[in-house]
């Protein structure tokens, strides 16, 4: 059997109150015309006596029920193959969109006259073949709330782009407002898959951040040093942190959908700072030299140096130290003017001996993530027994004559290495005691586990980096059209400042072009300064909320094999869900529907058959929520769908119970 999913028929959208452009003699047709803003069909070529019938059908029912109800205005027509949606967004102004069921054709009966003449059966199949085909519409499985949810969610899209129907009207005029009808709805019409099962979690509201009541003090400290009309949000992809500031703004949730989408998704792998920090001892290689694919060596071809590795673990010479170390003083003094030639010119690039040793490519680098070893001091204290190291044209400091004094490994001090500021020349003949002495600057904080360990002393910040401190982050700007205050039906171009960092956004809005509500540039800068740290404290507070509930995430056999019950809680504007909720239960959309028609209805418990899984639809979350009250039972919604076939009635309330206490929503002033 073939299937025809469901469809758009035409849509359209009408203001009643509108009148010709032009003075017409008596013609009807002309005045309803006038009324028609935008239309489009699934026909191409729609005559216009069909279209006034359309949008004169929807115009006579609605003004048949207001005969009995003023305040309860029509808002679907059924028929055995069609639905009429009908949306007022504004006063006068009407959105009509015409829905045709899915159907299937029905299967033909099998013939009971098969023993007959063929001329009768031939003449049955004619007229059947004239008949038109009979197909059966599946009513259940289009939902009005759902409809009504999506095109009210494109009018606040064209809204928030354009501006408000009643603003552009009057503003700019009737033409205007056609024109930008046609291009928004147009390519929004056609691009409409009703097809698609509507899921509950897109009528709740905007998904809240699992930590937000951690999270929103946070943000109300950094609120504290902007300007009262403005209001910070923090967002990401997939969830929002909003202040206390905007949550009493009562911004549109397409909005922050718009503010979403500009966020780009973070980055798969981020560099940690902490890898970049001076642990080890490691040569600059170039990435063309020749020496560059080799595994990094020290002096002598030992391995690279660790600092936080043990000097007795190394192969030490058996010969002591000093014997034949030393060098006839004309041979050093030799060195000394050889080494005063090489500084007076220093070479562009290092030799490879140098980059062995550690020397960095830029001598007059000071600032550099890689440790700058004192090569002369390394070798005269790792020299053995009739070994003597040749002289490096490429060092910064002259050779000195070194005394013919033993040493015993025993006797190595920590060698501490300053990164940043260059060490002084010393004099040409020191005794290795003073030598040793002049490179262990120790400041009293040296452990006796360090005393064999080469660390690289703190690095003092130069003078340039001292005096230059972190630019703070630049805002970028977006305008979009949000109402005013005082009226939601009058819309204004306003500028929305936003700055994003590792897939999270923070955005400033409220501000706006005149005097009283823009932002100066001192403010701008202010609240740019606070940016960085505010966000920094939100991911570390997210980081240790996650890392406290690590064991609840740790998989069991009952989590494992187990379907685990998911949830969502809404609070008009925010909602609150479980990981990976998502659900099209036509449970839940019938119990919303219900909860429309009578007020009266605050709980709804339904159970399937095959699967018999329990579907819960709560609302009036608030401790102040009453029947009688106007608008208590619509504040709050909760939902909640257990996957336990051997849950009870009292097992399901007692479970949304635990879920509604510890979300922590009653108590947090959302709702």
């Amino acid at each position: 059997m073939s299937r025809i999913p469901c469809c758009l028929l035409y849509l359209a959208i009408y203001n009643p109150t509108l009148r010709p452009k032009y003075p017409i003699d008596d013609d009807e047709d002309a005045e309803e015309q006038a009324h028609i803003l935008f239309y489009t069909s699934k026909e191409r070529a729609v005559s216009r006596d069909r279209m006034l019938r359309q949008i004169g059908l929807s115009k006579a029912l609605v003004n048949f029920t207001e005969l009995f109800n003023p305040n309860d205005k029509c808002e679907s027509i059924h028929s055995q193959s069609r639905r009429i949606i009908l949306v007022s967004p504004e006063p006068n102004f009407w959105i009509n969109a015409c829905v045709e069921l899915p159907k299937t054709l029905q299967a033909s009966s099998p013939s009971k006259n098969a023993g007959k003449s063929k001329s009768k059966t031939a003449a049955k199949e004619k007229e059947k073949d004239a008949q038109p085909p009979v197909y059966d519409y599946e009513d259940g499985t289009v939902h009005d709330i759902a409809i009504r949810s999506q095109l009210l969610h494109a009018y606040e899209r064209f809204k928030l782009i354009h501006g408000s129907f009643t603003s552009i009207l009057a503003e700019l005029g009737q033409e205007v407002l056609e024109l930008q009808l046609e291009r928004f709805f147009t390519v929004w019409a056609w691009s409409w898959n009703l097809e698609a099962k509507a899921q509950i979690a897109d009528q709740l509201g905007l998904p809240l951040q699992p930590y937000y009541s951690a999270l929103i003090p946070l943000l109300d400290r950094y609120s504290a040093t902007l300007p009262e009309h403005v209001a910070p949000i923090v967002l990401s992809r997939t969830h929002i942190i909003p202040s206390t500031r905007y949550i009493s703004g009562e911004y549109p949730d397409v909005l922050v959908e718009r503010l979403m989408s500009m966020v780009p998704p973070p980055a798969l792998h981020t560099e940690d700072p902490l890898a970049a920090s001076v642990d080890t001892i490691q040569p600059v290689l170039d990435s063309d030299s020749p020496g560059s694919k080799a595994a990094p060596t020290g002096l002598f071809g030992l391995p690279a140096v660790n600092v936080n590795m043990d000097v007795r673990k190394w192969n030490w010479n058996p010969f002591p130290f000093g014997k034949g170390g030393s060098k006839p003083a004309e041979e050093g003094a030799q060195d000394i003017d050889e080494q005063k030639e090489t500084n007076a010119t220093p070479p562009e690039q290092p030799s490879r001996d140098g980059i062995e040793q550690g020397q960095p490519s830029n001598p007059t680098h000071q600032e550099t993530t890689e440790v700058q070893v004192d090569s002369k001091a390394l070798e005269e204290a790792l020299a053995s027994d009739g070994l003597s190291p040749t002289p490096q044209p490429e060092t910064k400091e002259p050779e000195e004559d070194q005394t013919s004094q033993k040493q015993e490994p025993s006797e190595v001090d920590t060698l501490r290495i300053d990164t940043d500021t260059p060490r002084p020349a010393r004099q040409n003949s020191l005794s290795v005691d003073e030598e040793n002495r002049l490179l262990h600057v120790d400041d009293g904080t040296a452990s006796p586990q360090s005393s064999k360990t080469i660390l690289p002393r703190a690095r003092f910040p130069s003078s340039s980096s001292r005096s230059s401190s972190p630019a703070p982050p630049e805002f970028s700007k977006c305008f979009l059209h949000l109402p005013s205050s005082d009226d939601l039906l009058v819309t204004r171009k306003q500028p929305v400042y936003y700055y994003t960092r590792n897939g999270t956004m923070l955005a400033l809005i409220g501000v706006d072009d005149e005097e009283t509500t823009s932002l100066e540039p001192d403010e701008i800068l202010t609240a740019a300064q606070q940016a960085t740290e505010m966000l920094d404290d939100i991911e570390l507070t997210i980081q240790n909320a996650a890392l406290s509930k690590l064991s609840e995430s740790l998989p069991t056999a009952i989590k494992i094999l187990q379907t685990p019950d998911q949830y969502a809680i809404s609070t008009d504007h925010y909602m609150l869900q479980s990981p990976g909720f998502a659900s099209d239960s036509g449970h839940l959309q019938n119990s919303t529907a219900l909860f429309e028609r009578d007020p009266d209805v605050l709980e709804v418990f339904s159970r399937g058959q095959n699967p018999q899984y329990w579907h819960v639809a709560k609302r009036g979350l608030s401790s102040h929520d009453s029947p009688t009250d106007e608008s208590g039972p619509s504040r709050g919604l909760a939902f909640l769908e257990v996957f336990k076939k051997e849950a009870s009635l009292p097992d399901v309330d007692n479970a949304l119970a635990g879920i509604l206490r510890k979300s922590g929503i009653s108590e947090s002033g959302l709702v």
